[in-house]
């Protein structure tokens, strides 16, 4: 597959992806007009809505795009984990919507997006040490940002009390 196939494709996953999240808004918005929230519609709409979604970004999208050439046992078991993970992220939000008043549902969504970073970089083979030297590098800018900082500070800190030493004067 050439690359601009390639992009061919990944934008009408995309495009696909899109309108299932607009046809899920919509939903949302009917539900509540017509305030069906406590049915088993909802849930249950919400539910189908999300495992299509699921369906066309996890499996859709490595089937078209042939994701798992090349890969190792080893990275598509990283894959599964990471659909799985996305799964339960899908489960954790209609868990929010349908429950609004628990925080449950969130937990699990934030929970399963730190997983399925993890599982994505071992499925497309970043090592943890290349993990492990970007938040190297990420905390060695931070901390020239911090000292930076610090010596703004203490050159107006120093500016200051000179000021008010001249005015005092």
């Amino acid at each position: 597959m050439t690359e601009e196939q390639r992009k061919k494709k990944e934008n009408k996953i995309f495009m696909l992806s899109i309108v299932i999240l607009a046809v899920a808004v919509v939903f949302l918005i009917l539900v509540g007009i017509n305030n069906l929230a406590e049915t088993l519609l909802f849930p249950v709409g919400m539910s189908v809505l999300f495992v299509i979604y699921w369906l066309v970004s996890n499996v859709l999208s490595v089937v078209w795009l042939g994701s798992f050439e090349g890969k190792t046992d080893e990275q598509k078991r990283s894959y599964y984990l990471y659909a799985a993970s996305d799964a339960a992220g899908l489960a954790g939000l209609i868990f929010f919507l349908v429950n609004t008043g628990s925080t449950t549902g969130v937990i699990i969504f934030v929970a399963s997006v730190v997983l399925k970073r993890k599982f994505m970089d071992q499925f497309r083979g970043v090592s943890k040490e290349e993990n492990d030297e970007d938040s190297d590098a990420q905390e060695a800018l931070d901390e020239n940002r911090d000292s930076d900082a610090q010596e703004v500070l203490d050159e107006n800190r120093d500016s200051n009390a000179e000021d008010v030493s001249d005015e005092m004067h």
